[in-house]
């Protein structure tokens, strides 16, 4: 199965779609979130600024926090 092509913004960017957020850790003080990206394999995956998400896909974001507290809590 091949992933679909990115949708692009108005400036040519692409833009991925988050299907779920899977997965949370805190790396030198920020906190990360594992993205799997809609249409794409979990191998696929990445680990994305907390910060960032939340700009580019607050509601994602307020769901996720909603359902695993402890994530956004820090060790």
């Amino acid at each position: 199965m091949r992933a679909p092509p990115p949708v692009l913004d108005r400036d040519g960017n692409p833009h991925y779609h988050v299907e779920a957020i899977v997965d949370a850790r805190w790396k030198k003080g920020d906190l990360e979130l594992q993205v799997k990206w809609l249409g794409y394999p979990t191998s696929q995956n990445t680990w994305e600024s907390a910060e960032a998400l939340r700009r580019d896909c607050p509601d994602v974001v307020r769901a996720c926090e909603a359902d695993h507290p402890r994530w956004f809590a820090r060790a």
